[in-house]
């Protein structure tokens, strides 16, 4: 059932927004006028967790190069980096990869849940990556 009105669409938004999941609009194709035609409407649902993420990369040279291939990683799996702190290199508790310091990177993300382990499988791959944890953040209850 799609909504015909603005009042309806309101009352959509406000249902959807009291739904725990949340809803990707893929496409709305538009009348002539502009005006968006609700009689074609194609929704794809997706269930979206938010995620922290924690990164311990190689230190080296290409540093900077393998940030930027971590949020390749993750855009190319469906995810949506919301925030990104980089706290910089730290001295590891052991020693990984015959690695004793690691940059570590705090991100902030939106992922569908089976996008998560296709990235996992993906840094394992990637060598430059020493560890890296996923931790879901539970949705904000309201009273």
């Amino acid at each position: 059932m799609l909504p015909e009105g603005p009042g309806e669409i309101n009352h959509m938004k406000k249902y959807l927004l009291k739904k725990k999941r949340a809803l990707k609009i893929v496409e709305i194709l538009s009348a002539g006028n502009g005006s968006p035609d609700f009689s074609i409407i194609h929704r794809r649902e997706e269930n979206v967790n938010k995620y922290e993420l924690t990164v311990i990369l190689r230190i080296n040279e290409s540093l900077e190069s393998n940030r930027e291939k971590v949020k390749a990683i993750l855009q190319k799996n469906g995810a949506n980096v919301v925030s990104e702190d980089v706290w910089g290199n730290r001295r590891l508790a052991y020693m990984l990869d015959g690695q004793n310091d690691g940059n570590y990177t705090l991100m902030n993300i939106e992922a569908p849940p089976e996008a998560i382990q296709k990235i996992t499988g993906e840094f394992r791959l990637n060598g430059d990556i020493l560890r890296h944890l996923f931790v879901r953040v539970p949705a904000a209850r309201t009273a």
